[in-house]
């Protein structure tokens, strides 16, 4: 027998706060709930604690999984649904006891495709409450019926699956493969948002805050992506986007709010994202952003924001063009012959230059190995360093040209060492 709503709950080492969860689901005055809990691939007691509330009720599904991602731990939810109607709840976060009842009872009067919501943030660090943040933009009374065309120019905000309840039998004509949200990326529920909004027929909303979104500070969307690669999947995800409104033939009615979603968007994520990452983000942000640059996109509406986040990645450009350079396997030889000022350091040059000439093919093996898995992290080429310029004089210093020297010439370079070092002189004149 079908439940009238299925809960799928993504669950990866949430210990501290997974009860809270589970005993806001279990107090639900909606009775008749399927609640599948994937199991992600948790290292601490969530497992346990999942297994000590399934024994209490059997409306809890445990389904478990290799690590693997919130996207693919709500797909394999979906697959377990048998209910009239779908929501998703992250595990760290709780509801009000009539939430799903409210939601149910409202999409089955509207006989909406989609109930859209607001949340209350609840902020960890600070023990604070925020009600007005994440509550609903869509200036929309409750209750009112409305396709995306009422809503397009709010159609790339709340973003978050818990701001959308779904009848089920619409959000399974969303799946491709059986899959509702992309797999191996973060920022995966980006494109699952925006097909939902854009594909459903009826969209219905409830003005109320009726979910408690917890913000803490080592949470995967508020630390882990701006310290990692992550943060490129950012861009991945703006892209899978604009694959979708071109295929479905909605580009021409959203293009000015694509490209201002896709400025805003570059804009947050770069300020989020860590000085390791900010060269390459920033110069795969305007490599993506100059295919925009047409009047297709571009008017007096959307020009400002172009030049807000192109001034932003200007204005942010990286230094580190000199390091790099002094990571020359030249710069570094002719470092070693300077160093080599005692008569014992003269006898030992020899190996000291195989010894470093060795480290150095070593480390760019790794980079090349570490680049071909991940061309994300590649850093930009050296022109678009704010210290650019700077660097170039290090190629005139005289251990560069020393280096220089000897990797072009090993069998001759003896010989021009005296050239070289006058050459250096008379250019300092």
């Amino acid at each position: 027998m079908k439940s009238k709503v299925a809960v799928i709950i993504p669950v990866y080492n949430v210990e501290q706060y997974l009860r809270q969860c589970l005993d806001s689901l279990l107090s639900q005055t909606l009775k008749s709930l399927q609640i599948l809990c994937v199991n992600d691939g948790s290292t601490d007691e969530s497992l346990s604690i999942l297994e000590e509330y399934a024994k209490k009720d059997k409306r809890i599904q445990i389904l478990n999984k290799q690590n693997g991602g919130q996207g693919s731990a709500r797909n394999l939810g979906i697959a377990y649904v048998n209910a009239e109607c779908v929501y998703f709840v992250d595990s760290d976060d709780w509801l009000e006891i009539d939430a799903l009842e409210k939601f149910y009872t409202l999409l089955q009067k509207s006989n909406a495709d989609i109930v859209l919501s607001g949340a209350t943030i609840y902020y960890q660090l600070l023990e604070k409450y925020d009600t007005k943040f994440l509550s609903t933009c869509y200036d929309k009374q409750d209750e009112e019926i409305c396709d995306f065309k009422a809503i397009e120019s709010k159609i790339f905000t709340r973003i978050a699956p818990f701001f959308k309840f779904y009848r089920f039998s619409f959000l399974q004509t969303l799946l491709e493969n059986g899959k509702l949200y992309p797999e191996n990326i973060l920022f995966e529920d980006i494109l699952p948002h925006i097909k939902s909004l854009l594909l459903a027929k009826k969209i219905t909303f409830l003005n109320q805050n009726k979910y408690f979104y917890r913000v803490r500070e080592n949470s995967t969307m508020t630390s882990q992506y701006s310290r990692n690669a992550g943060i490129f999947d950012s861009l991945v995800a703006v892209k899978q986007i604009e694959k979708f409104l071109l295929t479905h033939h909605l580009m021409d009615a959203l293009k000015k709010e694509f490209f201002i979603f896709v400025c805003e968007h570059t804009q947050y994520h770069f300020n989020r994202c860590s000085k390791t990452f900010k060269p390459s983000f920033a110069q795969k942000a305007k490599e993506y952003l100059a295919t925009f640059d047409n009047p297709y996109f571009i008017d007096e509406k959307t020009q400002p924001y172009k030049e807000k986040i192109l001034k932003t990645l200007d204005l942010n450009k990286p230094r580190g063009a000199t390091q790099r350079i002094k990571n020359h396997l030249a710069y570094k030889l002719g470092q070693e012959m300077l160093k080599a000022k005692s008569p014992l350091k003269v006898l030992n040059l020899p190996f000291t230059l195989i010894q470093t000439i060795q480290a150095h093919r070593l480390e760019s093996k790794v980079l090349k190995i570490l680049y071909k898995s991940h061309p994300q992290l590649k850093p930009p080429a050296l022109e678009h360093y704010a210290d650019y310029k700077e660097a170039l004089k290090v190629k005139e210093y005289l251990s560069y040209c020393l280096g220089e020297a000897m990797l072009k010439n090993p069998l001759t370079f003896v010989f021009k060492i005296t050239f070289i070092y006058r050459d250096y002189k008379r250019k300092r004149l």
